[in-house]
């Protein structure tokens, strides 16, 4: 069986080739050869660290959805020691923190995330889960609020938002929250969701919105029986 030439040996034969071709002189061909080596290395470097970065956020992710946090955690801060301009390892990272109870951690790497993208009103919505879980009611409603108006359609925004205004006995405004959240649950197909929105909104007192919202829940019930 023919042997074939290693990628590094094929460069230099072609470069030295190259060289008789043109008339380069060896001088020059050989610092040719350096310069291609040097991007060769580079660039093999490059697809290495990339292959590792992928692994580690797969696996931090696997782990993450088995709920063994600990390990998540760890997989999670590998790849941000790798390459740390990466928002979604730190929105993990935060939410992984987030699920074992460490606020400040949390705190942390969302805002981490927001750094690289300030826009995004999933990372907003939960840096305020994060601040209402920890009491802090004026931050939860600013980072919720920032998620709504980047998104008016996340209901777990407002879903947040009721809670906040229902903690501080704005039950009204807490309600029109509540309706929303389940509007848009239900819109997205999520009952289990909707059906919490109109827990809560019950809660409320506000009968009108609650009924509304029942009917809607009814609708949806007859429709996919």
């Amino acid at each position: 069986m023919k042997r074939l030439l290693s990628s590094g040996i094929l460069l230099l034969t072609i470069v030295s080739i190259i060289a008789q071709w043109t008339g380069t002189s060896e001088a020059t061909a050989t610092l040719i050869r350096e310069k291609l080596i040097v991007a060769q290395s580079t660039h093999e470097h490059g697809k290495a660290k990339e292959i590792e970065l992928k692994m580690l956020i797969d696996k931090g992710n696997q782990a993450f959805t088995l709920a063994q946090y600990s390990d998540a955690i760890e997989y999670y801060k590998r790849a941000i020691a790798l390459d740390p301009t990466i928002a979604e390892v730190h929105y993990n990272l935060g939410m992984t923190y987030a699920n074992m109870g460490m606020a400040e951690e949390a705190i942390a790497e969302y805002n981490k995330a927001l750094v690289i993208t300030p826009n995004d009103p999933e990372i907003h919505n939960n840096l305020g889960a994060v601040y209402l879980n920890k009491g802090m009611l004026g931050e939860a409603i600013t980072e919720c609020q920032k998620a709504i108006t980047l998104n008016p359609e996340l209901p777990a925004a407002h879903y947040n938002l009721g809670i906040i205004n229902d903690r501080k006995g704005q039950k009204t405004l807490a309600a029109d929250y509540f309706y929303t959240a389940g509007v848009i649950y239900l819109k997205e197909g999520d009952r289990k969701w909707a059906l919490k929105a109109h827990k809560a909104l019950k809660a409320t007192h506000a009968t009108p919105l609650e009924k509304a919202l029942l009917e809607k829940l009814n609708a949806d019930a007859t429709l996919k029986k």
